[in-house]
């Protein structure tokens, strides 16, 4: 299948410069892991009335859902080779790591994470483009060095079947042409294809609320995409996990018991196909 992309969508963090003043720390300036943000959360997540539980958070998150599962998955899962590479040591330690930081109150739990900065809480996941302007963005996390970024990909592809296959290419050449990709009415932040940013040409009423990134931004965003795999949406698999996530994590079975399901699950797509 030759497909053209219609949007790449990645995501990056943004920080609470405020509140990083305020506490005195230092954030990561490059690519870090899951270690390193449970290192960070001791410095982070104080105590600031004396009630024995933390006022600061590093993040928000859900407890079913926890930020490093979707990584874990789709850098297991690959669809496009039938194939899976199962980690169980990997995912051990990240069940036991994550199991530290809700029980250390490092991450505020809620049924959906929001992806606006809050004056208690550091970072904030939010999806990310070349018009961010100059807001505070780090890098995600990652499992290990090994481990790559999600990118969400979306493509426009012509049905071998169709009887109208010429218009079709005339419209994808069309939907690629640069006239097009850069000077659009309101730059779609997930289409933007080019590079060099001295292409895009925003009108000038809108260039304050889509500003081209500044070039932290921009090398974060480049590296970030560099290094990303597509993002594996397994809807079974991630209510399974959800399922064993909140028995895990109230201590109803062992990160051991918790692994051996999961990995169960997931031989099963290897056995029977996805």
């Amino acid at each position: 299948m030759i497909c053209v992309p219609i949007y790449v969508s990645i995501d990056a963090w943004r920080f609470n410069e405020e509140l990083m003043n305020e506490l005195n720390i230092e954030i990561p300036t490059g690519m870090w892991t899951w270690d390193d943000f449970y290192n960070l959360a001791y410095d982070v997540c104080k105590d600031l009335n004396g009630d024995v539980m933390p006022d600061v958070y590093m993040i928000e998150a859900s407890k079913r859902f926890p930020l490093f599962w979707e990584q874990y998955l789709s850098n297991s899962l690959d669809m496009i080779n039938d194939a899976v590479n199962i980690e169980e040591d990997i995912l051990l330690h990240m069940l036991d790591l994550w199991k530290k930081i809700v029980d250390s109150n490092f991450v505020l739990i809620t049924a959906i994470p929001s992806s606006r900065l809050k004056e208690n809480v550091l970072f904030a996941e939010s999806s990310f483009s070349i018009f961010e302007g100059s807001k505070k963005y780090v890098f995600p996390p990652t499992i290990n060095d090994k481990y790559s970024y999600l990118a969400e990909l979306g493509y426009l592809c012509i049905n071998r079947f169709s009887s109208n296959k010429e218009t079709a290419a005339e419209l994808l050449d069309v939907y690629l042409r640069p006239e097009i990709r850069t000077k659009t009415i309101i730059p779609l932040k997930a289409a933007s294809f080019y590079k060099d940013l001295s292409l895009y040409n925003i009108r000038k009423e809108l260039s304050s609320v889509y500003p081209l990134s500044n070039d932290i931004n921009y090398e974060i965003y480049a590296k970030i995409l560099r290094n990303s795999k597509k993002r594996m949406y397994q809807t079974d698999i991630d209510i399974y996990f959800g399922d064993i996530m909140e028995d895990y994590l109230d201590n109803k079975i062992t990160k051991v018991e918790a692994v051996k399901l999961i990995t169960k699950k997931l031989e099963m797509k290897r056995n029977y196909g996805y």
